[in-house]
């Protein structure tokens, strides 16, 4: 099924650093983005800022280990230390407001959000989209769960070379924001860099943010409302859903846009087949690539995410990917994939039941017999990452 990759060996981030290759076809060592200290400590920024339900103790990790390690100390994800508050309180009330010029003074104001109900989902209904995902209270505890464990395999928010950047105030870009997991635990871990997400419908917060960090209704099969190069970093994940295959060009070209000389654009996107899986599963992510191809979607194009930047006038492009397991038999991170598989299977349960013409109870006994495979097969999931840099302004 397509051109996959690694189908028998799942392959997991390795620690300190993940392996990965550029395309001169040498080994390169992509630097960890946040240690496992600081990445505790983000999710303790993250839980503070929330406005979604918060989710309970036992739905994300309780420490950023090896997805296939067992071994280590726990550390409390929401363990913030007085001392930690005292800098957090601190840097709040020395930063000033969020840089009103990273918004384009003359972009018109988005229409009236418009949204449809199908089974009890809330969808949004926006022309020219055939996004499959709801926009509800569901769809936002759902990409809570994916930012956790994304985070938790690769332990770190990012893999693009932009640690310095960040620490010394760059502007950052957080493309299909979604709730906005990751832009406000950037905007924690990095407080004098200001964060900018962008997503179609607000499922962002409107007040309990940092306060270096602001979100923005924009669609991004649209022009973007910001100046050209106006940021030093710009980060998109998790759209593959919503972006047909002529968009893919027009969303890349207005990421370029935006970003300033010398910045760089991280794309992540997970893969619509999943391997070492039971016949249930094969069938569903079998069937699943057929409707996105029937909605001029690429379902594979998390494979291609390199070229699409080479394309686009890139360089230092790099690609890797790491497979997360789901199921109690790969402890934390696979029960965390699980709870992740099982969001996801909920999310898609409208569209798909339409699609295929099934029942609601034909889908759930489906997906419940993916669900229970997975801990037979030992199934896991791959998620793709790639980024590449802008080419720096030459000096005089």
């Amino acid at each position: 099924m397509g051109n996959s990759q690694s189908v028998d060996t799942p392959r997991h981030a390795s620690l300190p650093t993940i392996n990965s290759r550029d395309h001169t076809g040498a080994p390169t060592r992509i630097p960890r983005s946040i240690s496992s200290h600081t990445s505790s400590k983000s999710s303790s920024t993250f839980s503070k800022f929330s406005s979604a339900r918060r989710l309970s103790a036992d739905t994300v990790p309780s420490t950023t280990i090896h997805p296939l390690q067992h071994s280590s100390k726990h550390l409390s994800p929401y363990s913030l230390s007085a001392e930690t508050s005292r800098r957090t309180s601190s840097s709040s009330s020395r930063r000033p407001s969020p840089n009103p010029s990273l918004i384009a003074l003359n972009s018109p104001s988005p229409e009236p959000e418009k949204y449809v109900w199908v089974a009890g989902r809330r969808f949004h209904n926006v022309e020219g989209s055939e996004y499959l995902y709801p926009c509800d209270e569901e769809e936002i505890d759902r990409l809570h769960v994916m930012h956790f464990m994304v985070r938790f395999a690769i332990q770190g928010n990012y893999l693009a070379p932009v640690s310095d950047s960040l620490r010394n105030g760059a502007a950052v870009l957080d493309v299909a924001c979604g709730p906005g997991s990751w832009s406000m635990e950037m905007a924690g871990e990095y407080p004098k860099a200001e964060l900018v997400g962008i997503d179609m419908t607000s499922m962002f917060p409107s007040e309990i943010k940092p306060p270096n960090c602001q979100f923005i209704r924009a669609n991004i099969t649209q022009p973007l409302p910001f100046d050209d190069s106006s940021f030093d970093y710009v980060f998109m994940r998790f759209v593959n859903m919503g972006i047909e295959v002529e968009q893919w060009d027009t969303v890349i070209r207005e990421l370029f846009r935006v970003a300033k000389p010398g910045a760089w654009i991280e794309l992540v996107e997970a893969d619509v087949e999943r391997y070492r899986v039971g016949p249930c599963t094969r069938d569903f992510d079998t069937k699943l690539a057929e409707v996105l191809r029937g909605r001029n979607m690429d379902p594979f194009a998390s494979r291609n995410l390199d070229k699409l930047l080479i394309k686009h006038g890139l360089i230092n492009v790099k690609r890797t990917f790491i497979s997360s397991p789901a199921g109690e038999w790969a402890g934390k991170l696979g029960q965390l994939t699980l709870q992740s598989w099982k969001a996801n299977f909920e999310a898609l349960k409208p569209q798909l039941c339409l699609a295929w013409n099934i029942s609601e109870e034909q889908y759930q006994a489906l997906t419940s017999a993916c669900l229970s495979e997975a801990d037979i097969h030992k199934s896991y999931e791959n998620i793709h990452f790639a980024y590449g840099q802008k080419k720096p302004a030459q000096r005089d």
